[in-house]
């Protein structure tokens, strides 16, 4: 090969070299590796997880969901709490919270780009912050997400599920708004309620049931719990539950969450998840693995709708709490 051919020869490789490098940097929000294990380190992963963030500090949170037909990762992290979305505790009953959504209102309203405070101020809304590339990885596929034109942070993934039970996971970012996150998981099994729905009778304890883990010991169950839809300022039945298959919710609770309203459709859902969390300063971020599956509740002597048609006899739909009511 003469000496002018081998330089175009040179020139040949280095071009595509340079094109190969390009077309493995993407720009894109997020992409997935199906090598998902190469350089974690099992023997960092931590005997206990933190658990969740005090409900009043919570900045931010990333959760790995697997639902019936699709696996979802998504997250966020902000400035600060919004004020509406920190609930006020009205009662604790052994596992069990009854929290109050509170909705704060300001005279004269809050312009755009501001809300209201519980004081009944105008302060500026808590905006997303860039949190850095985010990583999952000990999944099906490895994930790294980047934050969206709104600074959180969403990813379609291919697999599903994308967690086995038992599966260690952990996140991690480059350094951003709340500095670098480490945070831990670990996979959660499908889980199944097991009663048919869930009758909430005033004076009665309600026991509920669902499809115990793989793994004991690991996961815990989440139980919200809704039955006044068109409050000004519902009530919901919150109670983070050991994993052991059942539970029997005190009367004394029911009876608080009927006492204090009652409209709409009830809703309910089950989540069995693990939980860690970070303190960055006074405010916490957190990292979720999740199953969650709806709940089918009733209140006795209640009849939800969203017509005539839905209601017995010649019992009306009242379109204002969407309860069937006699003439």
């Amino acid at each position: 090969m003469t000496s002018f051919n081998l330089k175009i020869s040179l020139i040949v490789q280095i071009i595509i070299s340079g094109i190969l490098v390009l077309s493995c940097d993407s720009s894109s929000p997020s992409s997935t590796d199906g090598d998902n294990n190469n350089d974690f380190d099992a023997g960092l992963f931590p005997d206990e997880l933190r658990g969740p963030c005090p409900l009043d500090q919570k900045v931010g949170s990333f959760e790995v969901s697997i639902l019936d037909t699709y696996s979802s990762i998504g997250g966020y992290v902000s400035e600060g709490m919004v004020p509406s979305n920190v609930p006020k505790e009205n009662m604790v009953l052994d596992e069990c919270r009854l929290l109050q959504k509170m909705n704060p209102e300001c005279s004269p309203a809050c312009e755009s780009g501001q809300t209201c405070d519980l004081n009944g101020e105008c302060i500026p809304y808590p905006q997303n912050q860039n949190a850095g590339a985010i990583t999952v990885k000990g999944l099906q596929e490895k994930v790294t997400m980047n934050p969206l034109d709104a600074l959180n942070y969403f990813i379609s993934v291919n697999t599903h599920p994308i967690f086995k039970e038992g599966d260690r996971i952990y996140l991690t970012s480059t350094d951003g708004y709340a500095g670098k996150l480490k945070l831990y998981g670990m996979g959660v099994g499908a889980l199944e309620v097991l009663d048919d729905h869930w009758m909430l009778s005033r004076g009665e304890p309600l026991t509920i049931n669902w499809s115990p883990p793989g793994v004991i010991g690991k996961s815990r169950i989440l139980l919200n719990m809704n039955i006044d839809q068109h409050g000004a300022s519902p009530y919901r039945v919150y109670c983070d539950l050991e994993d052991t298959g059942s539970y029997i919710i005190p009367a004394q609770l029911i009876d608080a969450l009927i006492d204090a309203g009652v409209t709409g459709f009830p809703n309910g859902r089950l989540t069995r998840r693990t939980v860690d969390s970070m303190q960055i300063g006074a405010s916490c971020v957190e990292f979720i693995v999740s199953a969650p599956v709806k709940a089918a509740i009733k209140v006795a002597g209640v009849t939800p709708c969203n017509s005539d048609k839905d209601c017995p006899g010649d019992q009306t739909c009242n379109m204002v709490t969407h309860l069937c009511e006699s003439g």
